[in-house]
């Protein structure tokens, strides 16, 4: 089988016997990459219609960074932290306590963000990731500890 990017061809393999057929690449540029990918019979080199389809390729977009979090009020129960950030335009923040994932926000397009949360009585460990698309995920950011006092 041949695989082409754009009409060039990038790579080819061969096609095991149950019709499946791998192929590692790592395309050069981000974004969307049209494939398409031919078989060609061995005994006659016939070559079959193209199939198409298409990847997008995401530069990892590093860890987000966490600026600041709000001193919480004292509570019986539960308080409302706002925790600000960095991350690169457009993409999801995913701010996570300890290793439980709480929330969700987006980068606005000056590459900041900013939510609040809920965190009950105790000590909390608050991490963030971005992503650019389902799926994916930075590494995590720095951690930063906050305490909600009883009280």
């Amino acid at each position: 089988m041949y695989l082409y990017d754009g009409g060039v061809q990038i790579g080819f393999g061969l096609v095991a016997p149950n019709g499946n057929w791998t192929l590692n690449l790592t395309p050069t540029t981000t974004g969307p990459h049209s494939f398409t990918v031919r078989q060609q019979a061995a005994d006659t080199g016939f070559l079959s219609t193209a199939t198409a389809f298409t990847v997008t390729a995401y530069t990892d977009p590093g860890a987000p960074g966490i600026t600041s979090v709000s001193t919480p009020a004292h509570t019986h129960t539960t308080a409302s932290v706002t925790v600000t950030g960095t991350g690169v335009a457009g993409q999801t923040i995913r701010i996570y306590d300890g290793s439980g994932f709480i929330k969700t926000v987006v980068v606005a397009s000056n590459g900041t963000w900013s939510t609040t949360v809920s965190l009950a009585v105790g000590i909390h460990t608050l991490t963030a990731t971005q992503s650019p698309a389902a799926g994916l995920e930075s590494a995590p950011s720095a951690s930063r500890s906050v305490t909600v006092v009883w009280g």
